[in-house]
């Protein structure tokens, strides 16, 4: 009597496991399905732009500037001239080629006084942005590429790329120092490209070491720097 009971419970519990396996490969079958489909794609909303009083300046040149996740942004296309970026369609690529002030387009934007307010969406995307050869961060707002000064530039310090910003919080600005074909290197710095000559780049803090190489990609100049 005490093997019959014993043998029918294990056999109850056996059954009892494979239907409640059963039910979890289905439901992990359904999780996985909602899971595939919830991936992200181009053109999905990512986020928001906010509004900002803070005002931005790039080489001495203000220019129109957003909120983006608690940093502040600026839109290539709004900022700069058709001289100064090119895009590349198969390479799915923007590239900045230079942030000279010649090239930038000043302006206020037109909520400088006013923070906090959502005035637009970030989307996904698959284009990738470049400053001379190097990727960094950057957000489609719908057609448009926008990139963070903090970004571009070290706090106080050159970055790699040759930029450094500096944020003043009693004026509420912010303001990117970058390097280009200024007259500070004349015609030297073209001598330089041609003769691929580094260049070193000093300000008591941090050094930028480079080679410059001046090219054509698509019938478009492209400045490019390779750190040493």
């Amino acid at each position: 009597m005490r093997d019959f009971f014993f043998c029918g419970k294990i056999n109850y519990n056996l059954n009892f496991g494979v239907t409640e396996m059963k039910k979890l490969l289905i439901l992990t079958a359904i999780l996985f399905l909602f899971g595939a489909s919830a991936y992200a794609a181009s053109g999905d909303i990512a986020g928001n732009i906010y509004s900002t009083d803070i005002r931005a300046y790039i080489n001495g040149v203000e220019v129109p500037s957003c909120n983006i996740g608690g940093r502040t942004a600026v839109v290539i296309e709004d900022i700069a001239d058709e001289n100064a970026y090119f895009y590349n369609d198969d390479l799915r690529a923007l590239f900045i080629n230079t942030l000279a002030p010649v090239h930038l387009k000043e302006g206020v934007s037109d909520s400088a006084k006013v923070s906090g307010n959502i005035i637009g969406n970030i989307y996904e995307t698959d284009i990738k942005t470049y400053i001379y050869d190097t990727i960094f961060p950057s957000y489609n707002i719908g057609g448009k590429t926008a990139v963070v000064i903090e970004d571009l530039g070290g706090n106080q310090e050159f970055s790699n790329i040759g930029g450094r910003y500096v944020w003043d919080a009693d004026a509420r600005t912010i303001s990117l120092e970058f390097m280009y074909d200024s007259h500070i290197y004349g015609e030297s710095l073209d001598i330089m490209r041609e003769n691929n000559v580094s260049m070193t780049v000093t300000d008591g803090h941090a050094e930028l070491k480079s080679d410059f190489f001046r090219s054509y990609i698509n019938g478009n100049l492209f400045d490019t720097v390779y750190e040493n």
